[in-house]
């Protein structure tokens, strides 16, 4: 497993084909075929790409984690997260949109689009 530690500030992407720790502070993009695990100290100020996550750390960018994301009760992310599933612990702060399922994290380069139907035989009150 590679780790960045805590003291260390990276500027750029990072591409890695394996796991990663993360104790320090990245601005840019992580993109990982494994494992990005963001520890309490750790801080990514750009997008997250990966297969599996576990932040425990600030992330401000988008998260789109094919597989499994969790928030550790001391995570703040700043950003979308499109993921497979997702697992929050108490105290975790998340301002942002979410989407998962198989279609969240397609790489489909469509977008999807969704529109709002309002059925029939809805009634609206006012109040």
């Amino acid at each position: 497993m590679t780790s960045i530690s805590e003291g260390t500030v990276l500027d750029g992407q990072i591409k890695i084909e394996g796991d990663i720790r993360i104790e320090g502070i990245i601005k840019g993009t992580v993109t990982s075929k494994g494992k990005v695990i963001i520890s309490p100290t750790g801080k990514i100020d750009g997008d997250i790409i990966c297969q599996n996550a576990e932040i425990s750390g600030h992330v401000t960018g988008k998260l789109k984690v094919a597989d499994i994301l969790i928030l550790r009760e001391k995570a703040h992310i700043e950003g979308d997260i499109n993921t497979g599933k997702l697992v929050i612990e108490n105290g975790v702060k998340f301002n942002g949109h979410c989407s998962m399922g198989a279609a969240a994290v397609s790489t489909s380069s469509t977008p999807k689009v969704e529109h709002a139907v309002k059925p029939a035989n809805m009634v609206t009150a006012n109040a």
